[in-house]
């Protein structure tokens, strides 16, 4: 453990722009525009009579507002590129990087047993209000998958991804799918939270 803390602070992390280009840009908006609209959401759920089930709702909403957020931060902050410079100086300095794509698959395996173990707990606790949360979930599961693929550097998945539809690459559709797909869930859960009007 000390000697993983010893090559990230001798690791520099560069501060630089992930994807400076406008669709790179345009996802990162995407992300703070799904933030806003979780926030609002959840917001709207606390406003309903409290019982143990909304409870449970506004604190999903929180969460995956959270998520968001710091999800769209790293969009440009690209940590992800950092910390896998630091795996690959400690596989090299360990001797164990010739076998990185064994690793590869533990890591792999760990975080889908980790993903699963998450998920059937969060269902669980979300039993009673499951159909208000089963979008955002597939949207974060869509999100997740992203992520995975490209934090476990995947060459084969990889240079699928890097193709392009009409001259846009498949990972930005891929990860603006997830997120419009979380969007999407929270208006539409706002709209069924919102207050009706008085009649005067």
């Amino acid at each position: 453990m000390l000697e993983v803390f010893r090559i990230a602070f001798n690791t520099p992390y560069e501060l630089k722009v992930g994807d400076p280009d406008f669709i790179g840009w345009s996802i990162t908006a995407s992300y703070f525009v799904a933030f806003v609209t979780c926030v609002l959401n959840a917001m709207a759920v606390r406003r309903i009579r409290p019982s143990e089930s909304i409870s449970r709702l506004y604190l999903f909403w929180f969460g995956l507002s959270c998520v968001v957020f710091l999800l769209g931060l790293n969009k440009q902050l690209d940590v992800q590129t950092w910390m896998i410079t630091v795996c690959r100086t400690l596989a090299r300095e360990n001797g164990w990087y010739e076998q990185r794509r064994e690793y590869q698959a533990y890591f792999i395996f760990l975080v889908v047993c980790c993903g699963a173990v998450s998920s059937a707990w969060v269902t669980y606790q979300l039993r009673s209000v499951w159909r208000e949360c089963m979008v955002a979930i597939v949207g974060l599961a869509v999100l997740g998958t992203f992520l995975l693929v490209r934090a476990a550097s995947l060459h084969q998945l990889d240079g699928w991804l890097a193709g392009a539809i009409c001259g846009v690459k498949l990972r930005y559709l891929f990860e603006l799918l997830g997120v419009a797909t979380i969007c999407l869930a929270a208006c539409e859960s706002k709209l069924r939270h919102r207050k009706p009007l008085r009649r005067k």
